[in-house]
């Protein structure tokens, strides 16, 4: 999980111990929706989709908190591969 958050700590210009929930919250699902990706599963409104759709959703409501507002899912992915 530490190169992710390291990666998060770049992209958001903010310490992992001021903001260890957000961090953590979307390492976390980042970590999941990516396995759940390269085993197939797309977001959808139902089954698996929709529960890789609230992951993504949440990771990307921390991620706001954070003040990353721009696409930074193309820079963690590679680190979780």
């Amino acid at each position: 999980m530490w190169p992710i958050i390291e990666r998060l700590q770049v992209a958001s210009g903010k310490s992992y111990e001021s903001h260890t929930e957000s961090m953590r919250v979307i390492a976390d699902h980042l970590r999941a929706a990516t396995f759940m990706a390269v085993d197939g599963c797309a977001p959808s409104n139902k089954t698996q989709g929709y529960v890789m759709r609230r992951l993504l959703r949440r990771a990307i409501r921390y991620s706001f908190e954070l003040g990353i507002e721009q696409n930074f899912l193309q820079d963690i992915v590679p680190v979780i591969a």
